[in-house]
């Protein structure tokens, strides 16, 4: 009870993201902090926090790729922009046949409509310029590549990847082979810490 139906959440969520976008374009201040604002100044629940940094996430850690196809479909790379692409490129986002402003924050005008129409996944494409590709800054590409030199992909795609989670046992409480044993029992895909003889990793 009191809880928003699906679609009203989901909207809600996009609202929450590009207004969030559109003020880190403007005051450059980090995601992160700004939804920590926004969480303590609209009272936002665990769930809508998480919906909205979820967008968040898939804007901020695509926002090369996604410019990328944005530039090629001949858009401008803009919060808004940037938002509508990131959803239609998820998967699942590009629906056969179905209207492409479905589920896309407010209403899409016939002219997003017209170019979202011309995305599909997947995100990336051989066209791609290698710094979209992998997501390196154009100012930082040419110290990468001298750094790295054929090993630039490998470490770039690594940076892509998502952390893995680490926990350190309370030794007090349970051994490590203890706490292993009770997180696998609740399903999770837990394994040993390479270094720390008190860690515990759930993969990403």
């Amino acid at each position: 009870p009191g809880g928003k139906p699906a679609a009203q959440a989901q909207a809600a969520a996009q609202a929450e993201a590009l207004g969030l976008l559109e003020l880190q374009a403007k005051c450059g201040a980090p995601l992160d902090a700004l939804l920590a604002q926004r969480v303590r100044a609209r009272g936002l629940g665990p769930e809508e926090r998480s919906s909205v940094a979820a967008l968040l996430e898939g804007v901020s850690r695509r926002q090369g790729r996604i410019d990328a196809r944005l530039r090629a479909a001949g858009v401008t790379p803009a919060p808004r922009s940037r938002l509508l692409a990131s959803l239609r490129l998820s998967d699942g986002g590009a629906g056969d046949g179905g209207d492409c402003g479905v589920g896309l924050p407010e209403q899409t005008t016939a002219a997003e409509r017209r170019w979202l129409s011309s995305l599909s996944p997947p995100l990336e494409g051989a066209e791609m310029d290698a710094a979209s590709r992998l997501e390196c800054p154009s100012w930082a590409w040419e110290r990468f590549r001298a750094a790295y030199g054929d090993g630039v992909d490998a470490e770039l795609r690594a940076l892509q990847l998502d952390a893995p989670l680490d926990l350190r046992v309370n030794t007090l409480k349970a051994t490590r082979h203890e706490a292993l044993t009770a997180i696998r029992s609740a399903g999770f895909a837990a394994e040993r810490t390479p270094y720390s003889p008190v860690g515990i990793r759930l993969p990403s």
